[in-house]
């Protein structure tokens, strides 16, 4: 999805603080903007507030753009991030979900129980967290927003060989991680046990 480039003279004003450029890249953009953004979203609650953050952000690192630099791609790829920063804002809850469906918690007491799944929220967002930057956005698109290899490819411009590798890799650390932290969870959650019988 191709955008076309904005004329020197109204980056120069652009950047110099001029509202009127800002409403002409705005006009010139935004509607493109908005599809991509639904394209990766799928979401217009989402995507309204995702187009807003992008052209505030726009606005407000004006004086860090080069006018060397190409702009609509600057654009573009802001844009690609900020969709990213939504879907990995979404991913927690869904992937908790499929853990606790796939795992059988023990019946706890409510105390316990907001614990537990407190302390295993914490560790799956960790586990996830600890991802490099790409691997998570491959993960999270393909595991929990459910896109195909080939529309990652296309989103994020790599070959859907690298996103396999990226997934198979993502999901190993992921187990580690968590199969590592495992038992300090249980620790903890035999003390609070045992102090509570006390």
């Amino acid at each position: 999805m191709e955008l076309q480039e904005i004329d020197r003279k109204c980056l120069e004003q652009f950047i110099a603080g001029d509202h009127k450029s800002f409403e002409i890249i705005y006009r010139t953009y935004g509607k493109t903007l908005y599809r991509r953004l639904f394209y990766m979203l799928k979401d217009a609650d989402q995507v309204d507030e995702a187009l807003q953050l992008i052209f505030v952000k726009l606005w407000m690192k004006r004086n860090e753009f080069s006018l060397d630099r190409n702009f609509a791609g600057y654009v573009m790829q802001m844009t690609q991030n900020t969709a990213i920063d939504f879907i990995r804002r979404n991913i927690k809850n869904r992937l908790l979900e499929e853990i606790e469906q796939a795992e059988s918690i023990p019946s706890l007491d409510s105390v316990e129980d907001s614990y537990l799944m407190k302390e295993r929220r914490m560790l799956l967002e960790a586990a996830i967290n600890q991802l490099p930057t790409q691997r998570q956005r491959v993960f999270t698109l393909c595991k929990i927003e459910g896109y195909s290899y080939q529309e990652v490819s296309e989103m994020l411009n790599i070959s859907t060989a690298t996103i396999s590798n990226h997934l198979t890799l993502a999901m190993k650390s992921i187990k580690d991680f968590t199969s590592k932290h495992q038992n300090e969870i249980k620790t903890l959650l035999f003390i609070m046990i045992s102090l509570k019988n006390i």
